[in-house]
């Protein structure tokens, strides 16, 4: 439902408006909602309501902070979970050959693994808050 409201609010391709005061509140509520969308259809196997390709809204402009980069970690993650549903476990991933799926889960992994690097650089206090809050 929420991920919906965005798509029908236009939150996925909002434009950069100086004059909009609520412009990250509303970054904040579509990149939020993409990170649900992501993770709910990978773990439940359905399609995401969100495509890549219709997102042309920036991350939100947050303080430069340890717990930012955590979030922006966060973000980049549910990308690469809507990449593993899309080229893995959807209609047109299934219909792949084992040899090019093992390529393609290769490549992830890879990128996973690239997003595991850059939580080892982020502060430890911060990084077990961020991981309380996911297990929440």
């Amino acid at each position: 439902m929420a991920a919906r409201l965005c798509l029908d609010c236009g939150l996925n391709k909002l434009k950069e408006n100086p004059d909009d005061e609520l412009l990250n509140t509303k970054k904040s509520w579509f990149w939020f909602t993409y990170i649900l969308d992501k993770a709910f259809s990978l773990s439940l196997g359905r399609s995401p309501n969100f495509s890549d390709y219709d997102i042309t809204i920036a991350y939100p402009d947050l303080p430069s902070t340890p717990t930012y980069e955590i979030i922006v970690i966060w973000f980049d993650c549910a990308k690469i979970q809507g990449k593993v549903y899309e080229q893995l476990y959807s209609a047109q991933g299934k219909l792949q050959d084992v040899e090019t799926k093992t390529q393609v889960a290769r490549r992830l992994a890879t990128e996973f693994l690239d997003l595991r690097r850059r939580c080892q650089v982020c502060p430890r206090p911060y990084l077990n808050r961020f991981i309380f809050l996911i297990q929440i």
